[in-house]
């Protein structure tokens, strides 16, 4: 599977039951920009190591860890060869009962607003590791089937998580601090969104200043801080994801790809890609195909 990013167009589930679960078996390495999408994700790397990105803390380090980005959250993912990963992304909105209670007051309201989180990394250190990977693995299991029984399964999977980190003090309260980071990140969220929407072609770090209401040289280093990449590193990393997907998704030529991503040369494109994904696309594209 070759994820896709930035703010996600992809529907993930459907109306009625509004999950979906996701995997990588280790085949290569692959990176998924800094993306978001309205839906919280939980993120389980069992194997290998793993660098991972929620809003603008990036951890790095050996699996197993679980990690927990909320909704609208932006986040970002690149693993290396042999690294196997899972995850489930789900509708917070879910959740909510029909008849408000205590319970919604004090939990839920709270939790689907952002002023209490899961922690954004779990590990084997930490005291709710296993019950949280337990819980987890069961609603994993439970994400793969679109019927009735296994949407329970899966809400009573997500209700039994929260109360797990809830009984044992393990949810994060929003400071105000955090809120204003998240100003910040609101901010970073208009460029992402303004690249997913301009990739195909050209654009100048003034474009993309200027959306985020800055000029560019200030810009250049506000995008540094808070994604560790620069411009040109980041829109590169973008393009060669959505070319990824064109190869993996279409018969449409090299070139063709090159140029729907925004790449004028060929050439650069393919130099590009080698130095992102490890092999020419032409080599790419026949090992997804294998791989299916």
């Amino acid at each position: 599977m070759e994820k896709s990013g930035l703010r996600e167009n992809a529907v993930h589930g459907t109306q009625g039951y509004p999950y979906a679960p996701y995997s990588w078996d280790g085949m290569g390495g692959f990176q998924v920009p800094l993306h978001w999408h309205s839906e919280a994700e939980i993120i389980y790397v069992k194997e290998g190591p793993c660098q991972v990105t929620v809003n603008t803390t990036k951890y790095a380090g050996e699996a197993p860890a679980l990690f927990f980005v909320g909704s609208g959250e932006i986040h970002s993912l690149s693993m290396e060869p042999g690294t196997v990963e899972t995850a489930v992304v789900y509708a917070p909105g879910m959740l909510e009962f029909a008849s408000y209670d205590s319970l919604q007051h004090m939990v839920l309201d709270p939790w689907m607003k952002g002023q209490l989180r899961f922690p954004a990394r779990l590990t084997p250190k930490e005291q709710l590791w296993e019950e949280a990977l337990a819980l987890y693995q069961e609603i994993w299991q439970a994400a793969g089937t679109k019927e009735a029984g296994a949407f329970l399964r899966l809400k009573a999977g997500l209700y039994r998580l929260l109360a797990c980190f809830y009984d044992k003090d393990g949810l994060i309260r929003t400071d105000e601090k955090r809120k204003e980071d998240l100003a910040g990140i609101d901010t970073l969220k208009k460029v992402l969104e303004f690249v997913r929407q301009n990739y195909e072609r050209r654009i100048t770090v003034d474009e993309i200043a200027a959306v985020a209401g800055m000029n560019a040289q200030y810009f250049c280093r506000y995008f540094k801080k808070h994604t560790g990449k620069t411009v040109t590193e980041y829109l590169n990393e973008v393009r060669i994801t959505q070319a990824a997907r064109l190869l993996t998704q279409t018969e449409d030529k090299i070139l063709n790809v090159a140029v729907q991503c925004g790449y004028e040369n060929v050439g650069y494109f393919i130099s590009r890609f080698r130095r992102c994904k490890g092999m020419a696309p032409s080599e790419y594209r026949e090992r997804m195909k294998k791989s299916k």
